[in-house]
């Protein structure tokens, strides 16, 4: 019988129970354990053929692979994989996957989310109000939505999804990415341009690529200063995809609106 680890970095709590039912139809012995160090998922997870991770910040670097005896495949539940040392993992010869569309559909709300509250000043109303400063003549001027451009930063599945939400709502729709075809881009109402352009001419610019060597710090100074002081910068991908140290300065120094 295959031996499969199922690690969570938080508490497994009952949704992820309920998924069980799913896990044992596939014949195997299913092990539940609550992992955050490198230590814990060598000591639930060395005798186990297959390891579904469930969460972003396991360490699986070459020290954990390398206690994996057993491993043959490690199964992200994430779309994204690099908490996982993949060359180390190959040359164990144990496969990584992920999973491709998990929460497509909550994080494109969610970052449709950020950006009305964004685009609305929902953060800066909240803070007036609780402070009982609610004056409309202290708040700033906001423009229409609908004459407003839209970036968007990979045209993936996220990116896609997140496109499918926001046109309706907007004048313009903008996106960047090196490996879709303009006629990919209209399917979903967006204009194909380069990275420049789309930094420059975008109200707000909202990020769904994956974060590898190439778009680790794709948003540093010399891109934030690309944009307009009136524009936002949404980021529901990888965090090091900004470079949080230029994010800072240009926020502090209103070269944009807010993030």
């Amino acid at each position: 019988m295959t031996k499969i680890a199922l690690v969570d970095e938080l508490l497994i709590d009952r949704e992820h129970a309920l998924d069980l039912d799913g896990w044992r139809a596939l014949g195997g012995d299913i092990t539940l354990a609550t992992c955050r160090t490198e230590d814990e998922l060598i000591a639930k997870c060395h005798d186990a053929e297959i390891v579904v991770s469930i969460g972003d910040t396991h360490p699986f670097n070459e020290r954990v692979l390398g206690e994996l005896k057993q491993c043959v495949l490690l199964q992200r539940v994430a779309v994204g994989y690099d908490s996982v040392d993949v060359e180390a993992a190959t040359r164990l010869g144990i496969i990584v996957a992920n999973g491709a569309g998990f929460c497509d559909e909550e994080v494109a709300n969610h970052a449709l989310a950020m950006l009305l509250g964004l685009h609305q000043q929902l953060p800066l109303h909240q803070h007036r109000l609780l402070r009982g400063e609610w004056l409309p003549r202290l708040n700033p001027p906001t423009r229409r939505l609908s004459l407003q451009t839209v970036g968007i930063v990979g045209l993936g599945r996220l990116g896609r999804a997140f496109a499918r939400r926001v046109r309706p709502l907007i004048g313009r729709l903008l996106a960047f990415d090196p490996v879709v075809s303009e006629r990919d881009a209209a399917t979903v109402g967006a204009e194909l341009v380069d990275f420049e352009t789309l930094m420059s001419e975008s109200d707000h610019v909202s990020l769904h690529c994956p974060l590898t060597r190439q778009t680790r710090s794709l948003i540093n100074e010399n891109s934030l200063r690309l944009m307009k002081p009136t524009a936002c910068l949404i980021n529901t991908a990888r965090g090091p995809i900004v470079d949080i140290d230029a994010l800072y300065d240009a926020l502090v120094n209103k070269r944009m609106r807010g993030a």
